[in-house]
């Protein structure tokens, strides 16, 4: 279950593991390649140096057929685990930045709907805007804290305790309240 306290670690940890699958996809492309299309000797000399080098047939390095199907297998699982967790990854960036989670996304959409049919506009209160809903997130308090916070190990938590949140403040219109953050700056 994903709470309060381990809410960044488990974004960092699709984040990472997006990146990891991706580059392990690229690392068995040519595996892949070769799989379908046989292994070639010299054909890329041709384009490098313009040299009269026809493609060679040579032996592949893997002569077991099974580790071909592993290969295959194995590049087919990274690539299909890299398109799902970057969609799943790009949902929780979307979650983050407007500062709701799953449960608060389907809360805010039927709102949404039913204000709408109202002629009204629905503000999510804990919405303080994208890059102070990151702040919030990561638990930054100066731009340079993402370094050591967040891509090394660390264990500082996050600002709020879980139960109360900031919420912004409703005014008629958001750039109103533009407005007053900037009188106040």
């Amino acid at each position: 279950c994903v709470g309060h306290l381990n809410h960044r670690y488990f974004f960092q940890f699709c984040f990472f593991l997006t990146i990891g699958a991706f580059y392990a996809a690229t690392l068995g492309f040519s595996e892949f390649q070769h799989f379908l299309f046989g292994r070639k000797a010299f054909s890329y000399l041709d384009l490098l140096f313009g040299r009269g080098v026809n493609e060679v047939e040579i032996l592949p390095t893997v002569t077991n057929p099974s580790m071909y199907f592993t290969f295959l297998f194995l590049f087919i699982v990274a690539v299909t685990a890299g398109v799902v967790l970057f969609g799943f990854t790009l949902w929780h960036f979307w979650l983050v930045s407007n500062a709701e989670t799953t449960i608060d996304f389907h809360t805010n959409s039927t709102e949404r709907k039913r204000l709408k049919q109202l002629k009204q506009t629905f503000i999510n209160p804990y919405d303080l805007g994208f890059i102070l809903n990151w702040k919030m997130f990561l638990g930054l308090n100066k731009w340079y804290e993402i370094l050591y916070k967040n891509f090394l190990p660390s264990t500082h938590r996050p600002f709020c305790d879980g139960i109360n949140w900031p919420i912004r403040k409703i005014t008629k219109s958001f750039e109103e309240q533009k407005k007053l953050v900037m009188m106040n700056v």
